[in-house]
């Protein structure tokens, strides 16, 4: 939402004055308005936007991860001792957003042992070229870097973040990213840049925040993860509800 409203205050011309008078007149007649993140959520309590103050008409409205639908799946939640040596990143590889360089930058630096990174999601043409080059460079990696294509059946996505023990996302940019919930829903350690729910996620979990476009940092962080050097798995600690149906609760109380 923030984004949206960036957009409408930078936007020039006859159209820029038309949207600010449209969202305005929005703004003032909306009893709530609701936002996803807590860093976008502290924001509108300090903040104008198109002039108006959003304080007293705004709440923290989380998305939510569908439970019915995963007991529908009858999927056998892993305990994290039996989870696989796997790092998966889950996302439309190659955009601008979602800086999918970064994780080959990276990758071709890293000493994976065992373990495997597996990249899931349709490939953008842009990024095909660069990930043949990255093969031709780094052959030895051929069986350590592994890209699924697009995974459209929820089941089958949600076993790879069940199997996984480390979760990864080096977006640029992201409103919510529902990837990182449902990575927090099955006890991944989270890697991610600071977008979205990241750092929400985190700080209720185990993981780490990781700097925008610094491959080197992302290869340090994956390095130790491999090696040992980083506790990452942890049954006991606290995780919060993330169902739609708390989510919804807690706006109504």
């Amino acid at each position: 939402m923030d984004h949206f409203f960036k957009i409408l205050e930078e936007g020039r011309g006859f159209k820029g004055v038309w949207k600010r008078f449209l969202v305005t007149r929005l703004l003032k007649k909306a009893d709530l308005i609701s936002i996803e993140t807590v860093t976008g959520y502290e924001k509108m309590q300090t903040r104008k936007y198109c002039g108006v103050s959003l304080k007293n008409k705004s709440a923290l409205l989380s998305n939510g991860f569908d439970e019915d639908l995963l007991h529908s799946f009858s999927i056998k939640e892993r305990k994290c001792v039996e989870k696989e040596n796997l790092i998966i990143s889950v996302g439309r590889l190659g955009t601008y957003e979602k800086n999918t360089e970064m994780i080959l930058d990276a990758a071709e630096k890293v000493n994976f042992d065992d373990w495997k990174l597996v990249l899931i999601g349709p490939v953008e043409p842009n990024l095909k070229e660069l990930v043949e080059e990255f093969y031709v460079n780094n052959p030895h990696l051929k069986n350590s870097v592994i890209f699924t294509g697009p995974i459209y059946d929820k089941k089958e996505l949600w076993e790879w973040y069940n199997r996984s023990k480390v979760f990864l996302l080096t977006s640029r940019e992201e409103s919510f990213a529902l990837v990182l919930m449902e990575a927090y829903r099955f006890n991944n350690y989270i890697v991610s840049t600071d977008v979205g729910w990241a750092r929400t996620a985190i700080d209720q979990s185990m993981g780490e925040i990781i700097p925008q476009d610094d491959s080197s940092a992302l290869r340090r962080s994956l390095q130790r993860i491999i090696n040992g050097s980083v506790t990452i798995l942890n049954d006991h600690y606290h995780k919060i509800d993330v169902s739609y149906e708390t989510a919804v609760r807690n706006v109504l109380k």
